[in-house]
Parts: structure tokens; C-alpha cells; sequence
């Protein structure tokens, strides 16, 4: 999707129902990947194998996204399925769409779970010229800074990674290995965690 039928996309987005906005989502996705060249989405990649702990055969990272108030709704019935296995994961909120709801990410918190900041608005727009990125993400910071969000995903896996150099964030997930199908295609190249900057590690 070009950069014009992109902005024009997150214009019209909210006046769309949801279930249109999934149907469009699906139809470009199944477009995309009758072009590949491969049907492999790892293709052309060449990573050394991942360190992973002695007696374990992989590591896997298990993140939510929340980027609806109705959402929040699926959090707990998630948690009760997490529970029963032991396992542990990352909440991404948006973090200005429907309030923070501080209980519920200290209650995430609580249980070992790590709570990221997801961007103030889902609407594409955090990255549209640097002094919006500026201002949004100081906004960010601030939000992020009370609820102790110790991590950031960019909506939408939109990136640059120039200016995201100063977030003072432990972890940062908006880049993709690689990924044709987001609004912004590509990837770093890579599956191992690297340094975004001083502080913060970027997890692919």
C-alpha cells in the first residue's frame, strides 16, 4: 500500500465498520501473497540459529495488542487460558482511545506480565512528520512513565528508526523480521534481539 492510499485508508478508517476494515485487511493480505515469490515468509533471510536455554528446544514470545475498549473485555478470559499453562505474556495498550485503566495493567503486572505502550491513537498518523512523532511520544513517555509500561509496539508496526533512537523505553517490538502483509511492508532482517539504542532492545 502506498504511502498516498495509506493516509487515505486511516482517513476513512473510522467511519468503517469494523467488520469491513477486517474484510479489506483480508483481501489485501491474500492479494500480497498470491505476488510473493515464495510462499516461505522466512525466504531470503539467513539468521544464525537462536541461543535458547539448555533443555529447551525454542523460545517463544507471546504478546497481546489491545487496541480496542472491547478488548479490554478479552483480557481476562485470555489470562485464564494463560494460567492453565503456566505461561506469562505482553500487553500493548493504546494507550489515549479509552483511557489506561491503571487497575487493570497494575493487575498485569501483578501476575509477572509486562504492559507496553501501543501508541496514544491507532489511527496511523505517529509517524507522519517528525514533530507529530515528537509530540505524540512525549505524550508517551509521560502516560507510560506513571504506569510503569516498561516496553513500546508502534500501532501498526509503523517505524523509522532515526527518530526512535531516544525512546527510553527497556524494549521496543515494531520491527518485523520481515512482514509483507503491514501497512508498512519489510522488516529488519533479522530474528535476534539487537540494540535500537543505549537502553533499549529491539525484540523482531
Amino acid at each position: 500500500m502506498n504511502s498516498k492510499a495509506l493516509a487515505l485508508f486511516y482517513k476513512i478508517k473510522p467511519l468503517m465498520p469494523r467488520g469491513l476494515q477486517l474484510f479489506l485487511r483480508g483481501h489485501r493480505a491474500q492479494k500480497i501473497f498470491g505476488e510473493l515469490k515464495s510462499p516461505y515468509l522466512i525466504d531470503g533471510i539467513n539468521e544464525k540459529p537462536i541461543p535458547v536455554p539448555d533443555g529447551y528446544d525454542c523460545v517463544v514470545l507471546l504478546t497481546h495488542d489491545v487496541e480496542t475498549h472491547n478488548g479490554l473485555a478479552f483480557i481476562e478470559p485470555m489470562r485464564k487460558i494463560e494460567r492453565l499453562e503456566g505461561v506469562v505474556s505482553t500487553w500493548n495498550f493504546v494507550l489515549d482511545k479509552y483511557g489506561t485503566h491503571p487497575e487493570i495493567i497494575r493487575s498485569l503486572q501483578d501476575e509477572g506480565c509486562e504492559c507496553g505502550a501501543h501508541g496514544l491513537t491507532h489511527d496511523g498518523k505517529l509517524f507522519a512528520d517528525e514533530e507529530t512523532y515528537t509530540k505524540r511520544m512525549e505524550h508517551i513517555i509521560e502516560i507510560a512513565d506513571k504506569l510503569k509500561l516498561t516496553g513500546f509496539r508502534s500501532p501498526a508496526l509503523h517505524r523509522n528508526a532515526e527518530w526512535m533512537k531516544t525512546i527510553p523505553f527497556k524494549w521496543d517490538s515494531s520491527f518485523p523480521a520481515w512482514d509483507p502483509f503491514q501497512p508498512q511492508p519489510g522488516g529488519c532482517k533479522q530474528y535476534s534481539p539487537f540494540k535500537l539504542n543505549e537502553t533499549t532492545w529491539e525484540l523482531p
